[in-house]
């Protein structure tokens, strides 16, 4: 194999550097177009070998993983000249800006050199990706991660999605993985997306992240029947908003050729979904609103703060897969919340349509509203009425 020159995108080293001073090589490879790093060439390009063992594989990756957000490079033995060379291939990052000890790198030539400020902003402009549920939740700290909650998420990811694989046995470093904690100095701070998952009270950080539900008299906002303000993890709060609807919607009968067949008024798979998709992709970076959904007499109404992603209309919205908040996502699909992205919507067409109802409308006037037309109280009461009548005759004095 032909010797290559240092450039842009070769990086040439004589043996194994320091943690740090590789992990800048690699950090500024991620956050370019991509590159290789050799050992066991000099800086001329004489080719000196060096000997790979597992124990020097193992150390590389421990490297890669105090990267911010961790990075898995391709790792190969090559023979040069008669000589054994590792090459760590460092792909062009779909995460950028990387970091390393709270500080951005890049490639000028051959050589790596820190990143100014209008860098890093453009980096992080250019992949949007410096995202508010990737970003540390300030005043939180690893003790606010609650292990119950991370128990329950390896338990469902097993039970739901079949990831049955290896766990880290360090639970900050699986928890950096999911990008759930993130590194601040030499501080491991839970990241705004992790709390909401896995935090021991959220809300105490993030207080606009609650859920608040209301169940009105009529079809109008005005008289309260009943309400609730939800807080704890967003997989508790998306359970416990479904159990406030149940117990607020009415049974009905309903006939299916020759039998009576009791169901709840709306299909509770498509609640759950417009609740789920609010919490999976509201915009968290308003702080000033919360979740709102409110049952009327004729319908329910989910309220998400922020408008659509950049590129999604309700008018295209079906199928469209544009995550704004990727840690929450990723979670949330992990625990069995969401499935493919993208896929939400039709799931909620489909269920109020197998319920003879109207398809969910979607509004965005800067906050997202699905609205879910029920039967309506006029058509649930005359339900109610016949069912009666024919109790009466049957001989049912009650009725």
């Amino acid at each position: 194999m032909v010797t290559p020159y240092e450039s842009e995108f070769i990086e040439f080293k004589r043996g194994m550097p320091s943690a740090g001073a590789l992990a800048k090589e690699i950090v500024a490879f991620a956050n370019g177009a991509g590159g290789e790093i050799y050992l066991g060439v000099e800086k001329d390009g004489t080719v000196v070998g060096i000997t790979v063992t597992p124990e020097l594989l193992d150390r590389i990756q421990s490297i890669c993983n105090t990267i911010e957000p961790p990075i898995t490079p391709r790792l190969e033995t090559r023979t040069m000249k008669g000589q054994e060379v590792l090459v760590i291939a460092v792909a062009e990052g779909d995460r950028k800006p990387y970091l390393v000890d709270g500080r951005c790198y890049v490639r000028a030539g051959s050589t790596t050199r820190p990143a100014t400020r209008d860098e890093i902003f453009r980096l992080g402009y250019q992949y949007r990706l410096l995202r508010y549920d990737e970003q540390p939740a300030p005043g939180a700290t690893y003790d606010d991660i609650d292990p119950t909650q991370v128990d329950r998420y390896l338990q469902r990811r097993v039970e739901v999605r079949g990831m049955a694989g290896p766990v880290p046995s360090d639970r900050r470093q699986l928890l950096r993985n999911l990008d759930a904690l993130t590194k601040v100095g030499e501080e491991l701070i839970p990241t705004r997306g992790g709390l909401l998952v896995f935090g021991r009270e959220p809300q105490k950080f993030l207080p606009h992240s609650e859920i608040r539900l209301a169940r009105f008299k009529g079809v109008e906002m005005g008289n309260f029947v009943d309400r609730a303000d939800l807080r704890g993890t967003l997989p508790e709060m998306i359970d416990e908003a479904e159990k406030f609807v149940r117990r607020n919607i009415r049974l009905i009968g309903v006939r299916e050729g020759f039998q009576r067949v009791d169901r709840l008024e709306y299909p509770l798979v498509a609640v759950r979904e417009a609740i789920t998709n609010a919490v999976a992709h509201r915009d968290y970076a308003i702080e000033d609103s919360t979740i709102r959904v409110a049952i009327f007499d004729d319908r329910i109404e989910v309220y998400s703060p922020g408008g659509l992603p950049p590129g999604v209309t309700v008018d295209n919205i079906e199928g469209n897969h544009v995550l704004r908040n990727r840690v929450i996502a990723n979670l949330l699909y992990d625990m069995g919340y969401i499935e493919k992205w993208g896929s939400g919507v039709i799931a909620m067409k489909r269920a109020m349509r197998a319920w003879g109802l109207p398809d969910p409308k979607f509004e965005d006037f800067g906050t997202v509203r699905v609205t879910l037309y029920g039967p309506g109280k006029e058509a649930v009461e005359e339900l109610v009425r016949l069912d009666a009548r024919k109790l009466k005759e049957a001989g049912f004095p009650r009725w």
